[in-house]
């Protein structure tokens, strides 16, 4: 029988407990094996695994885990395709993973995210390949960053109305790209959270 490694499982709450203090999200499997420089997943999960039945840990869903110290009630995103921060792009409904986030970071409501693509939401602080957080909804304040679907093709742009003209107006965050008139949108959803790269 294996011995147990006690350092590693130091290393794996020292290392989950700070990622949800950095990030507001629970660490993959994958990120705790990178964090405390194993590479075996396979190891990481047996240890968690351990940690959990000891009440150490605690696993919420298929992917997050959080410390029971923290106490905080994780809730799993799906992650549905991309938006276009530039050029609408094919919307794409399929579900790729799911991510883990605290709950009390969105919000009431349902919600799912989309990776963006493009630069054109770089003011507002949404660059290429950053996770946005959408709370699903069909409705939008002016100012209100939305999803908005254009003939089958979803695009992320700050929501206004020019109601003496009669014309929806979706607004870059980007000097370089104009404004885009529509008569009528689909709104898919609100941005309520952006998950920032390193």
């Amino acid at each position: 029988m294996r011995a147990r490694n006690t350092d590693v499982e130091s290393k794996i709450l020292e290392f989950v407990n700070a990622y949800i203090e950095k990030n507001s999200i629970c660490p993959s499997y994958r990120e705790i094996s990178a964090g405390v420089g194993l590479s075996s997943t396979a190891s990481i999960h047996n240890h968690v695994k351990r940690l959990e039945q000891e009440g150490k840990l605690d696993i919420n869903g298929r992917r997050g885990v959080s410390t029971r110290r923290h106490r905080m009630s994780v809730q799993q995103v799906p992650v549905v395709g991309q938006v276009a921060c530039g050029t609408p792009i094919l919307a794409e409904e399929n579900i790729e993973e799911y991510v883990p986030i605290l709950k009390g970071e969105l919000g009431t409501g349902e919600f799912f995210a989309l990776r963006a693509r493009g630069d054109s939401m770089i003011k507002a602080g949404i660059e290429d390949g950053e996770l946005v957080f959408v709370r699903r909804q069909d409705t939008a304040e002016e100012g209100d960053i939305v999803v908005a679907l254009i003939d089958d093709a979803a695009t992320l742009k700050r929501f206004y109305k020019d109601k003496r003209r009669h014309k929806i107006i979706l607004r870059p965050e980007n000097d370089a790209y104009d404004d885009m008139e529509f008569d009528d949108i689909v709104i898919q959803g609100k941005a309520v959270k952006v998950l920032k790269n390193l």
